[in-house]
């Protein structure tokens, strides 16, 4: 497949803090959320890392929008094989910043759980999103699927040395991180490309390399996981700061024939 078409209509909100990103995706859930029937409810896959726990936290203690937290269920984009209680475990990141502030009945969280055999679990976790969720061409369908971008290019806990996993007929799979050897469980491409929604959330001038070869469709970009995101059906949406884009050239709007949207 030709990397220029790969991407399709992504959608670019640009914001002048942290603050304000947290701010622009609670209105995003808000708003995307009301839009399902009343009678199911919406799922949301969360990512780990520091951008999505500054969002948890604005989430928790936000009075600007009403959300309501008994119709969303809480699924996970990946684990690291762990105990919840471990300070790597996202779970427990989610649970301590967001969860455990918010009116959310605990039948609703599903956690990917770490602490197990990871290829039992990644299986068991596969079969939970295969009954739950409703299915688009065949594929369970998450609502919004959360995503944070590793300096490396790589998204969830899928690496650039296992890209396979992008194409992968299963829906959960177990990883290892390339340098710690960590053994993870990840969500695939396959069902993070088939969301309604997928949101790339970056934030950071650490983060300014990996977003201009990215974004700026450098020679190579399109190996890399995160270059290899493209909703089948849904919507594409980066949410970043102004220090994430500080390496982008001056062309990068006309690259991508997208207006983009500063906040």
């Amino acid at each position: 497949m030709n990397y220029k078409n790969m991407i399709k209509n992504p959608t670019f909100r640009i914001f002048t803090s942290i603050e304000a990103l947290c701010s622009g995706f609670a209105g995003l859930l808000a708003e995307d959320s009301t839009k399902k029937a009343k009678q199911d409810f919406y799922s949301i896959a969360l990512s780990g890392g520091s951008t999505p726990r500054n969002v948890f936290k604005h989430l928790a203690v936000t009075s600007d929008t009403k959300i309501d937290w008994n119709r969303i269920h809480f699924f996970w984009g990946d684990e690291r094989c762990v105990p919840p209680g471990s300070d790597e475990s996202n779970f427990r990141m989610a649970n301590e910043t967001l969860l455990k502030h918010i009116p959310v009945p605990a039948r609703n969280i599903h956690r990917i759980e770490g602490d197990k055999d990871p290829v039992a679990e990644a299986q068991r976790y596969d079969e939970l999103v295969r009954n739950m969720l409703p299915h688009k061409d065949g594929i369970p369908q998450f609502d919004l699927f959360m995503l944070g971008l590793g300096e490396d290019g790589h998204i969830a806990s899928i690496f650039p040395d296992n890209t396979r996993l992008m194409n992968s007929v299963k829906l959960y799979a177990k990883s290892q991180h390339p340098e710690s050897g960590q053994l993870r469980i990840t969500a695939t491409g396959k069902l993070i490309r088939n969301s309604r929604q997928v949101v790339f959330l970056v934030t950071g001038k650490q983060k300014a390399e990996i977003i201009s070869r990215i974004l700026g469709k450098k020679e190579g970009a399109e190996k890399l996981p995160a270059s290899r995101i493209y909703p089948v059906k849904g919507k594409l949406t980066w949410m970043v700061d102004i220090p994430a884009i500080q390496m982008l050239d001056p062309g990068f709007d006309e690259k991508w024939k997208k207006p983009l949207v500063r906040k």
